[in-house]
């Protein structure tokens, strides 16, 4: 279902998991499914947070159509150095 990255981040591989992931973390996510995310290719806000390259934008989901995901990987990298 998912495992924990290297900095003990919970990860999901499809939407549900990802809830499951954050549930782990102590987040209950308003989104059940993808069809409860409101026009996500509209949200102009979002991806204004996510193209800045701040911390916060990072722990967003990417929530663009492309696909969902949290922002593990940025953590995973500054856990390298």
């Amino acid at each position: 279902m998912f495992e924990d990255n290297a900095v003990n981040i919970p990860q999901g591989g499809i939407f549900s998991e990802k809830n499951t992931a954050l549930q782990k973390l102590g987040i209950i996510s308003k989104f059940e499914d993808k069809e409860n995310i409101p026009n996500p290719a509209g949200n102009k806000l979002l991806q204004k947070l996510r193209g800045d390259g701040t911390e916060p934008a990072g722990a967003l989901w990417a929530i663009d159509g492309s696909g969902f995901r949290l922002g593990c990987d940025l953590l995973a990298r500054e856990a390298d150095y």
